[in-house]
């Protein structure tokens, strides 16, 4: 690399528990694409990854070498890797910043590039979806169930092909929604639930939203 270039990033998080905040300080990066999907360029200073997750950044080098921090969402832990281009000391660990701030997003608040994005359509189905329960047997379910071992195709919500289909992530929890080989559409947030804290009856809004392919987070 020399200072100038214009380079592309290819970020992925790994982690299967973790959400990470990247960015480098005093570097602009501009988002192109999330878990591939070619999106709306946002120029941004930070960007949440849920587990998983992959993002595509173009950067301008520096004539510098800075850190590329990551830092654990919710948690204490940290890590970086310099890019080092031009001259002037290497950063440390002592040196590189606890926090990322400025103008940081995650991909569910990216618009899709209008050559991939969803055709407006109202609708079929919604299912709610609650991740539940606990931390203490590491013991996790999809509305109380369990993945079953045993049967390991069993279907957790019943949809048909060609179906257009709402999933309401209703977890206290992030948690990265992920359907192989599909391309799920980024749907905003109802302001209220329902007594007994249901969601409210789909928006037909939903269907004219942006993919962020197979990766939501709530």
């Amino acid at each position: 690399m020399e200072p100038g270039q214009r380079i592309r990033l290819r970020v992925i998080n790994a982690s299967g528990d973790t959400a990470y905040r990247i960015g480098m300080p005093g570097v602009p990066m501009t988002l192109t694409h999330t878990d591939g999907f070619p999106i709306v360029h946002r120029r941004v200073d930070a960007v949440v990854l849920a587990m998983g997750e992959r993002v595509d950044a173009l950067i301008t080098v520096p004539d510098r070498p800075v850190p590329f921090v990551a830092l654990a969402e919710g948690k204490t832990g940290s890590t970086f890797a310099v890019l080092a281009a031009g001259s002037g000391a290497r950063p440390t660990m002592a040196s590189v910043p606890k926090t990322l701030g400025g103008r940081v997003i995650q991909s569910a608040s990216t618009t899709a590039d209008p050559s991939v994005r969803l055709k407006s359509r109202e609708v079929d189905v919604t299912h709610a979806l609650m991740l539940t329960g606990s931390m203490n047997a590491y013991d996790w379910g999809i509305n109380h169930r369990r993945y079953d071992e045993n049967n390991p195709f069993a279907p957790a919500v019943n949809i048909k092909e060609g179906q257009r289909v709402r999933l309401d992530s209703w977890s206290a929890k992030a948690a990265p929604i992920r359907r192989p080989s599909t391309v799920l559409s980024q749907c905003p947030p109802p302001a209220t639930t329902n007594r007994g804290g249901r969601p409210p009856a789909c928006r037909p809004s939903c269907s004219r939203s942006a993919p962020t392919s197979g990766n939501a987070t709530r």
